[in-house]
């Protein structure tokens, strides 16, 4: 079930950051929501994580100006980058900004 909940999120949201044209190069860390809840995790080999409620999925991602387009298990979701360096969903998200920590 909660495998069930991490893909509604992940389809439903839609997100971008900022790329220096290298796959991922600079947006690398993590990120979470206000509660803690949600974690995202973009690495420097375009690998990524995203974990809600307890739940992980292992993910890819690109980079591409202000925008971030992260895949979880078959599901791809932009990401935009806002300018406190926040990663914003769309407005049918689950979730709120993440944060960089």
């Amino acid at each position: 079930m909660n495998r069930s909940i991490l893909r509604i999120a992940l389809f439903a949201s839609v997100m971008t950051c900022v790329g220096l044209g290298i796959a991922g190069c600079g947006v690398q860390g993590t990120y979470k929501d206000k509660t803690g809840n949600v974690t995202m995790e973009l690495k420097s080999d375009g690998k990524a994580s995203f974990s809600m409620m307890g739940q992980t999925a292992d993910c890819t991602y690109k980079a591409d100006g202000d925008k971030v387009a992260v895949t979880c298990m078959g599901i791809t979701t932009d990401f935009m980058k806002q300018s406190d360096g926040s990663l914003t969903p769309g407005p049918d998200s689950q979730f709120g900004a993440l944060k960089k920590q």
